[in-house]
C-alpha cells in the first residue's frame, strides 16, 4: 500500500446540484463561484461547523463530497450528525439552495429545503 495515501474509514457520497435562475431554467455556466456554510444543529460524533467553497463545472453543476469517517475508524453504530446548509452565490451574497443534511452511520441524506429556508433541520 503507498504510505502516501491517506485511510480513511466511513463513506463519502459525491452530490452534484444542478444551478436554476429565477425563473427555474438550468444556468448553462461554468465558473460560477459559490460559497457553502454547514451549521452542525445536532451530533453525537464531535464534527464541527465550516465553511467551503465551489464553482460550476464544465457540465454546469456543483459538485459536493459529503463524508462522515475518520483517518482510525469507521462510524460506530447509532452515530449521527445534523446540519443546515447552506450556498450563496460569492458575488453577491444570494442564496441559492439551503439543504438538511442527515448524516447517520452508513448513509446522509440530503433535503432540500430552499422554499422553507427557516426550517429546523432534524434528524430523519
Amino acid at each position: 500500500m503507498d504510505p502516501a495515501v491517506p485511510h480513511f474509514y466511513g463513506y463519502e457520497e459525491c452530490e452534484s446540484y444542478t444551478v436554476l435562475d429565477q425563473n427555474g431554467n438550468q444556468i448553462m455556466q461554468a465558473g460560477i463561484a459559490f460559497d457553502e456554510s454547514v451549521q452542525i444543529t445536532d451530533t453525537n460524533v464531535g464534527l464541527n461547523s465550516y465553511n467551503g467553497s465551489g464553482s460550476t463545472d464544465g457540465g454546469f453543476n456543483v459538485k459536493d463530497m459529503l463524508a462522515l469517517g475518520s483517518a482510525s475508524a469507521a462510524p460506530a453504530p447509532g452515530s449521527y450528525a445534523v446540519a443546515k446548509q447552506t450556498w450563496t452565490l460569492h458575488s453577491s451574497g444570494a442564496t441559492v439552495r439551503v439543504n438538511c443534511l442527515d448524516f447517520e452511520a452508513t448513509d446522509v441524506t440530503v433535503t432540500n429545503i430552499t422554499s422553507t429556508p427557516t426550517v429546523a433541520c432534524s434528524r430523519n
